[in-house]
């Protein structure tokens, strides 16, 4: 165990270290209080032509713990990973798969859910937290656990069915 895939840090870094930079650029208003904090909950549903390869595969999962997201992933062909958190994150999440080479990575499903002032970005999530990796013949599975956290109409985008516009 242990070992390999280490070159994936150095994007983390680089991007954590924009973000602070990009925070500090940011600090001109006083912080409010955590009783006014809107936070917004970002979802994403990504579609890959194929999860494969063990370091993908650990990244898709570790990235996604670290960045304190939760949902799934379902590896082989397609690979379809469903992921929530702050927004920010789910942002900077894509971003880092998307820096690996992949034969066709697409967000096909996003979603975003305002909080109330004061409202926990936990008490916004469908999923509970961590991040589970569901096994190459395992779509119904998968598809089962999306829809059993109310998340049916962002499972459909995969087959690229989409809400009408209102």
């Amino acid at each position: 165990g242990g070992g390999g895939g280490g070159g994936d840090f150095n994007h983390q870094q680089q991007a954590s270290r924009q973000q602070k930079k990009d925070q500090r650029n940011k600090r001109e208003e006083p912080p409010p209080s955590s009783s006014d904090v809107v936070v917004t909950l970002g979802r994403r549903l990504i579609y890959s032509h194929h999860i494969i390869n063990p370091q993908k595969r650990a990244a898709v999962v570790n990235w996604a713990v670290e960045l304190g997201l939760s949902g799934c992933s379902k590896i082989g062909w397609p690979g379809v990973i469903v992921v929530e958190g702050l927004e920010s994150n789910v942002s900077l999440y894509v971003e880092l798969l998307s820096k690996l080479r992949w034969k066709n990575l697409t967000v096909r499903g996003e979603q975003t859910v305002m909080g109330r002032p004061g409202e926990h970005l936990d008490h916004l999530r469908a999923f509970p937290k961590g991040f589970q990796e569901f096994g190459v013949h395992s779509m119904p599975e998968f598809a089962k656990l999306v829809r059993s956290v109310g998340l049916d109409e962002l499972l459909q985008t995969l087959f690229k069915r989409y809400p009408p516009q209102t």
